[in-house]
């Protein structure tokens, strides 16, 4: 998995990278290796927003959250990420069982 990460608004922060590198392993049994993911992290005045988007065989997956705090908007987008892929997976199974 090839993780480029992208800050607005703030500073570069090895504790948030770490975190989304820690969070994103979650995916790795949905994955392959050669999968392009993206992470950015936009700080405005109050609100604090993740995006992340994935490439995963030819599709894109896009997650985006705005919380108080970067360590709930990563988990959430995680979440949503993971979601979209297991359903995409069992749309292609349930094509192949017609």
């Amino acid at each position: 998995m090839n993780v480029n990460y992208s800050f607005k608004g703030l500073d570069h922060s090895m504790g948030l990278k770490e975190y989304a590198e820690k969070r994103l392993t979650k995916l790795e049994k949905l994955i392959t290796q050669n999968t392009q993911v993206e992470v950015f992290f936009v700080k405005d005045k109050n609100d604090k927003k993740t995006e992340i988007k994935l490439n995963h065989n030819g599709n894109d997956y896009f997650a985006v959250e705005t919380s108080a705090e970067f360590d709930q908007s990563i988990d959430f987008c995680v979440d949503k990420i993971a979601k979209q892929i297991k359903k995409a997976k069992e749309k292609m199974v349930d094509r192949r069982g017609r």
